[in-house]
């Protein structure tokens, strides 16, 4: 087994922040402190990856140490209700995701290599596990096709994807296809438009394009553009006209166009972060770019602008916080989840590792 870069040195105390953004305040390109915490609901233990439903009711958690999934619901207004039901893994997670119907969550656990489909009824209720599948080593991260009919996986450890189908009953096939990547794919997200997938390589510190078609087989990568050191994260604009890669060991964030063959420009446009970016999102209406930082200090989110030619403006917005590792915009797009914590002590965190903690729910007014 190849020998895996650590990523940080903390232990958490976990909890999930959902900040509701103030529009008003984003005046002349300032920076203003207007993402401000609302409420706070528990959950289990460490969570690593959080996902909202299409219907924007309903989100998502994993928890690693407790080995669980859990729904919680959200209202229009921003507050959060209490756990609506959780169901056991019998793994290590480390990414979740919605199907675009809202009726499946699929989750990845590295310490099993497996990926699993649960289901879930219009009340947010789970049902218990449908199906799963076996991966390669080490699946880190998964993202579904704007159909519903197939989920990619990122395997750190064996640097590949997998395509596997996903039938109307949730049930998982087997292996369609399987493509090598860079070195320690950390993140792969399928484009909004269903014709790319996208992957970014830690140790490669590369972004690959691959094409995917109707059947789910993947062609080898045919479009790469190297990234600043260690890109950790990586997400579509909701046009499929660009991508935004989190750089974390240099503290930067950078956009790359797409043409309509799938091939990556060179760097457009590359901002400073805080320490330690470890997750990126674009807003759904394309205006916005969202970065959350997994750092023992100068923990924040921050909100950049971002123009139609994929230019990424100064910062704009910014809420300090605990350490931070994953978020997620609510489909309307007046809401931002975060997986926070308080730092307590220190052990070496990596998609392999094993964390002590416990997790909350937060939400911002």
């Amino acid at each position: 087994m190849k020998q895996v870069k650590r990523l940080r040195f903390v232990n958490f105390k976990f909890m999930i922040l959902i900040i509701l953004l103030n529009f008003s305040f984003f005046k002349g390109g300032e920076t203003s402190e207007n993402l401000i915490i609302k409420s706070i609901v528990s959950t289990n233990h460490l969570s690593g990856s959080i996902s909202w439903s299409p219907n924007g009711n309903f989100i998502a958690v994993d928890n690693s140490n407790s080995d669980k999934i859990q729904v919680f619901g959200a209202d229009v207004s921003g507050g959060l209700i209490s756990e609506i039901s959780s169901e056991p893994t019998d793994m290590n997670t480390f990414s979740l995701a919605w199907s675009p119907r809202g009726d499946f969550v699929a989750i990845v656990g590295y310490s099993s290599n497996t990926v699993k489909i649960f289901g879930v009824d219009t009340t947010g209720n789970l049902t218990k596990e449908i199906s799963s599948q076996s991966t390669q080593e080490w699946p880190c991260s998964v993202s579904w096709s704007p159909s519903g009919n197939f989920i990619v996986v990122a395997n750190f450890n064996s640097n590949s994807i997998q395509i596997f189908g996903v039938d109307v009953s949730g049930i998982l096939s087997s292996v369609i296809s399987t493509q090598t990547t860079g070195d320690l794919p950390r993140s792969v997200e399928w484009s909004p438009n269903g014709n790319f997938i996208s992957v970014v390589n830690c140790f490669g510190e590369s972004v690959q394009n691959f094409n995917i078609d109707g059947n789910g087989i993947l062609s080898a990568s045919f479009s790469t553009q190297i990234t600043e050191c260690y890109p950790y994260s990586i997400c579509w604009s909701p046009n499929s006209d660009f991508i935004v890669v989190a750089n974390f060991n240099n503290n930067s964030i950078q956009t790359f166009s797409v043409d309509a063959t799938g091939t990556l420009s060179s760097v457009i446009s590359t901002q400073t972060t805080g320490m330690g970016p470890s997750s990126v999102k674009w807003s759904p209406n394309g205006d916005f770019i969202s970065v959350v930082k997994n750092a023992p200090v100068g923990n924040n989110v921050q909100l950049f602008g971002v123009d139609a030619l994929g230019n990424l403006l100064p910062e704009i917005s910014l809420h300090i916080t605990d350490t931070t590792s994953a978020e997620a915009w609510s489909p309307n797009g007046d809401f931002i989840t975060l997986v926070s914590s308080s730092i307590d002590g220190g052990c070496e965190v990596s998609p392999g590792a094993i964390y002590e903690g416990s997790c909350s729910i937060k939400i911002a007014l």
